[in-house]
């Protein structure tokens, strides 16, 4: 795992110098040479930044996108679609949306889970499947990982080993501070199930696609 850093401040910089069209690809010819020493390579791109955004479709083979159940969640998904067709005409024709990954949604509500697959359906034309598995609203669990730097199943075996509050206090005048004790969100094994299921549909579809793909290469 390479995390962004400095140096991906330097990339964007280095990017935008170059005056040439083509310059987004500069990451696909540098990562080639690399790509026969892996399995899979994965580029987790915040879309915030439209240069390296681009510049990792460019490099991609299939992109899985994320995205949640309100209506301007859903429009941005349609505006990525139309990049990810604009980046498959212009610099990767092979470039294709492997599918969609639905968070932030309540697990029991099941009937807003059906509405939402059927609107990034209509909304996408089709033209990539929905993902089954979802990620359930976690919020507490969500903030908890990102500010302790924690994977879904990190999180949940820390849960899992954590002293009950009740039994690290030393004395009864502590329950005040009780509140400001790290405790762990009760959904913990639910969430990390989630990201597990996800993960293996996502693989699962890549393996269809890449077999695919293969045997289309073949003919």
């Amino acid at each position: 795992m390479v995390p962004a850093g400095v140096y991906t401040d330097r990339l964007h910089d280095y990017l935008a110098l170059d005056d040439n069209p083509g310059a987004v690809t500069h990451v696909e010819r540098a990562l080639a040479p690399l790509a026969a020493h892996y399995q899979l390579v994965v580029f987790d791109c915040p879309p915030g930044d439209r240069l390296l955004l681009d510049s990792a479709l460019s490099a991609a083979h299939y992109v899985v996108a994320p995205t949640q159940s309100d209506d301007g969640s859903i429009l941005g998904l349609e505006r990525m679609a139309r990049r990810l067709a604009n980046t498959r005409a212009r610099y990767n024709p092979a470039l294709e949306l492997l599918g969609v990954a639905v968070f932030n949604i309540a697990a029991t509500d099941k009937r807003i889970v059906s509405e939402v697959r059927e609107q990034l359906v209509e909304a996408l034309g089709g033209y990539a499947p929905v993902f089954d598995s979802f990620i359930r609203n976690a919020r507490k669990a969500s903030r908890d990982m990102r500010s302790r730097g924690l994977l879904a199943y990190e999180y949940q075996e820390a849960a899992d080993n954590a002293e009950p509050w009740y039994r690290s206090m030393k004395n009864p005048s502590e329950l005040e501070g009780v509140t400001a004790r790290l405790t762990y969100a009760a959904n913990a094994a639910a969430l990390a199930s989630d990201y597990v299921a996800l993960s293996a549909e996502i693989l699962r579809r890549y393996q269809e696609r890449l077999g695919t793909a293969q045997m289309m290469a073949i003919a």
